[in-house]
């Protein structure tokens, strides 16, 4: 049976709704102290004496189904029966104070007046717009400089200047060159505290900053001439562009592993390697993944051509390379495959298999196959290159210990998390013995309920983040908004975003492969900020590296699917204390348990 909706009033103070009869005299209304009160007005006086209400420290949403409301008394008292949902009355955003007094009851527990609505950490704020604003529920027209003013506090001018790189890339600022020319100070301060000893010019220190922003740029598949910040005195011509390419691939130091790679650079050739996932395009010399190399569109159902031009220096790379190797081939879908091959055929002009040219894939195809929404066995199997395993019967023996005896789902996961993490307290002094050690589960929902139950009892006071979401067309906002927070696509990081200093996280987008930030590269968090993270990349060659993480606007294929085009600026991260075993796929870790709530589709 269908719960009963409770549709739950929000006004302003003293601008609450009420009706009389007409020859109600005025001045007994005003004086009777029950005239005034509504649902909101003892929502704060239940949390202010109600010891339930105060233990339960409950949402506005989610008061309704612990209390009931009398209309004719005007209270809310505990509820005994019948299960109820809480929602607040649809608010346009066009109606100002009203709806960020909304967004503030959607996301503030237990809150005890209007006045505790603007109190942000200690700080009475002058509105409910700045309140929300302080909260992170809205999205500055300032973020951008409100997220560098913050990192040059750490006085850490490399990383920001990847952190620059990365803000000009992903949040499309108004006006690249003013952004420039107001931080070029702090982007260069470690030039200009030396200068004395290099003798550098301020111009040429400004040169020197930029050459390094633009070699982030280019990392990330950017170019200067995107952004307008290439002065006459550093141009660079498209010749020169194709041979920096060519001649970074050539330069490439490779590893005894790398037999195939490593055979052609020797013999003086251009060997390019490209893998599926960011992990492990990272552990490959010069790695990049496929998507990034090929500009291959991350939807390849409506748009199966790669965005390079016969003239683009990509375009000549893959002229001039003798060897492609494609690692992890088994978990591309075959569209991505198709793709690859049309455009080397077009870049090459030859109808032969990928243009001729000499293509090694690998991967396993035992293990995780190309994720499908919806998918049956058949599907995914069909939409990989590989075909599906013979299947063989068999038994696998396992040790009575490696297994957790059930005695209650509750129980036996808390067993499941002492087993693998034991005391939690040690990692607070030294977090990198917790980075390999992991649960592993298949879906998303189960990796999110281990996070939630780590994350509470892991050491040191919480950081709440909260996501501002925003429908595409402007129009839809009011009436989606609480449907947009609640949802949690794969891909994007949760609305409500809990993180503790020194808890692991994993990054969710590829920020800057060649500098470590990559899609499943795990960090540390450092130090917490309002707009920023200040993180330790915790695996790989480049583990022990400081690096800011900035809010990122982050759209998915699933808005579409959803019905409601939207896009979420959070912080690009999730947890990692537990993982989906696909987003496992490329990384090494020493303690694994394995958190099967559900059947698992497929395993590797």
């Amino acid at each position: 049976m269908t719960p009963s909706v409770y549709a739950l009033q929000v006004h302003l103070l003293g601008e609450q709704m009420v009706s009389f009869h007409r020859r109600t005299n005025l001045a007994d209304l005003v004086a009777d102290v029950d005239f005034s009160k509504t649902m909101l007005t003892e929502f704060f006086y239940m949390n202010q004496t109600n010891k339930d209400a105060q233990k339960l420290n409950l949402l506005y949403k989610q008061f309704p189904e612990f209390f009931v409301w009398s209309p004719g008394k005007k209270r809310w008292s505990k509820r005994k029966r019948r299960k109820v949902v809480g929602r607040l009355v649809t608010v346009s955003p066009a109606e100002g104070e009203r709806y960020f007094l909304r967004l503030l009851l959607s996301c503030v527990c237990g809150p005890t007046s209007f006045d505790r609505l603007l109190t942000v950490n200690g700080v009475r704020m002058a509105s409910f717009r700045e309140a929300a604003f302080q909260m992170g529920l809205l999205q500055s027209d300032t973020f951008i400089e409100d997220t560098l003013d913050e990192a040059a506090t750490f006085q850490m001018p490399s990383s920001l200047r990847n952190l620059f790189a990365v803000m000009l890339s992903f949040c499309s600022p108004s006006n690249p060159k003013c952004l420039w020319e107001r931080y070029v100070s702090e982007l260069s301060r470690d030039y200009q505290k030396n200068s004395s000893l290099t003798g550098y010019t301020p111009q040429y220190i400004r040169m020197l900053v930029l050459q390094e922003i633009s070699k982030f740029l280019e990392q990330m598949g950017k170019s200067m001439d995107d952004f307008h910040l290439v002065p006459d005195y550093i141009g660079v011509t498209l010749d020169q562009r194709i041979t920096k390419e060519i001649e970074t691939e050539r330069n490439i130091q490779f590893t005894e592993e790398d037999l195939l790679l490593s055979s052609k650079l020797n013999a003086g050739y251009i060997a390019i390697a490209v893998a599926s996932s960011g992990v492990s395009a990272s552990i490959l010399p010069g790695g990049r993944t496929a998507h990034s190399r090929f500009k291959i569109p991350l939807d390849i159902s409506g748009n199966k051509s790669c965005q390079v031009s016969k003239q683009s220096s990509t375009a000549k790379l893959l002229i001039e390379a003798k060897l492609i190797l494609w690692d992890e081939a088994s978990m591309a879908k075959k569209e991505t495959i198709e793709a690859f091959d049309m455009l080397l055929k077009d870049i090459m002009e030859c109808d032969n298999p990928f243009g001729g040219k000499l293509v090694v894939f690998g991967g396993d195809f035992r293990q995780t196959l190309p994720v499908i929404k919806d998918a049956t066995r058949d599907v995914l199997v069909q939409s990989s290159e590989g075909r599906e395993p013979e299947d063989k019967d068999g038994k696998i023996s396992l040790c009575k210990d490696m297994t957790i005896p059930y005695d209650g789902k509750e129980a036996s996961l808390n067993r499941l998390i002492e087993s693998i993490f034991g005391d939690l307290n040690v990692y607070s002094s030294d977090p990198y013995q917790i980075i390999n050690r992991c649960i592993l589960s298949r879906t998303n929902n189960a990796v999110d309920d281990v996070n939630q139950l780590i994350i509470d009892r892991f050491p040191r006071d919480p950081h709440t983040y909260i996501s501002s979401d925003r429908t595409l067309n402007e129009r839809d906002q009011g009436d989606y908004e609480d449907f947009l927070n609640s949802l949690n696509p794969k891909g994007l990081p949760p609305h409500k975003l809990i993180l503790k200093e020194n808890c692991p996280i994993i990054l969710l987008r590829n920020l800057n492969l060649m500098e470590g930030l990559c899609n499943g590269t795990r960090l540390i968090c450092r130090e917490l900020r309002h707009n920023t993270i200040c993180a330790e990349i915790a695996v790989g060659q480049y583990r022990g590296k400081r690096v800011f993480l900035p809010k990122i606007p982050l759209q998915t294929s699933d808005s579409e699917k959803n019905g409601i085009p939207f896009k979420r600026t959070q912080f690009p991260v999730k947890l990692c204390f537990a993982m989906t075993i696909n987003k496992s796929q490329g990384q090494t870790l020493d303690y694994v348990g394995i958190y099967l709530r559900e059947p698992v589709f497929s395993h590797g």
